[in-house]
């Protein structure tokens, strides 16, 4: 009876005396209770501020939106007037949404602009975000000037008198002046003539990697109608480097003023007409 007695008293001694290990965590189970209510105060706090961030964030884009609306409404009323002012407004939107139609609508502005004081900054802070993807932009504006400069030198063929005895379009664009009498068009002449110098070098630039590291390249593009324009007498575009004969077509490109290219990166059909 006596060792029973023990044993009752020792299986009883066993339920109620907890464990060592028993005792540690029930310490640790109450050293976390005042994390787990800061936990829960914070979780409280955390949900409406959240919330709020949602709600500025919807508000922002709402804004942007609307901005997005004004000012392309305005530039479509304007139609074509106030390019310069109107290409400023369009690059608050270069990191938002509306980048794309936003780039591609200022590329559209920036060849109405005449003033080449005025173009030159608009162009350069717009050629950094030329890509492979959307350098078809680049193109059309190179395309556009040149386009602008033939129907002047059309126009002072047509109606000029006293023509010098060169009248071929690459000593037009050497020195316009010689072939139109009108102040205007000499002096549109004369800024298109500096603004598709500007558009080549940056052409130039944007292929050989002086803009960034990865970079964009003539690979796989079709390319008409673009002027490569080098009219700095001091200092010569070196195109040398670039591949035109991985473009998948290139019709009616022309190369004037100094510039280095190598023909056999061109394809067969363009003869450039660099002077060195």
């Amino acid at each position: 009876m006596r060792d029973r007695a023990l044993t009752i008293d020792v299986q009883s001694n066993m339920h109620t005396t907890p464990s060592k290990e028993k005792v540690i965590s029930l310490k640790k189970a109450l050293a976390l209770v005042p994390l787990l209510s800061l936990t829960l105060t914070g979780a409280t706090f955390a949900i409406p501020f959240a919330f709020k961030l949602i709600q500025q964030n919807n508000l922002y884009r709402q804004r942007e939106e609307k901005d997005w609306e004004q000012v392309f409404s305005k530039i479509a009323g304007d139609q074509g007037a106030h390019a310069a002012e109107n290409a400023v407004r369009l690059e608050r939107f270069v990191n938002t949404g509306h980048a794309a139609p936003a780039r591609e609508l200022e590329s559209r502005l920036l060849v109405q602009i005449d003033d080449e004081i005025t173009f030159d900054p608009l162009f350069s802070e717009w050629l950094r975000g030329v890509t492979q993807d959307n350098q078809k932009e680049l193109f059309h504006i190179d395309a556009t000037i040149a386009g602008q400069l033939k129907d002047l030198y059309r126009h002072a063929l047509n109606n000029g008198n006293n023509l010098p005895t060169d009248q071929s379009f690459a000593n037009f664009l050497e020195d316009p002046d010689q072939f139109l009498v009108e102040a205007d068009a000499r002096k549109r002449a004369n800024a298109k003539v500096w603004e598709l110098d500007t558009v080549t070098t940056g052409l130039l630039n944007v292929w050989t990697g002086k803009l960034s590291r990865s970079h964009p390249t003539p690979s796989g593009e079709t390319i008409s109608h673009v002027v490569f324009l080098s009219n700095n007498k001091d200092i010569e575009n070196d195109f040398r480097s670039v591949n035109f004969r991985d473009t998948r077509s290139m019709t009616d490109v022309e190369f004037y003023g100094k510039c280095a290219v190598d023909t056999a990166k061109l394809p067969t059909n363009i003869t450039p007409g660099c002077n060195n």
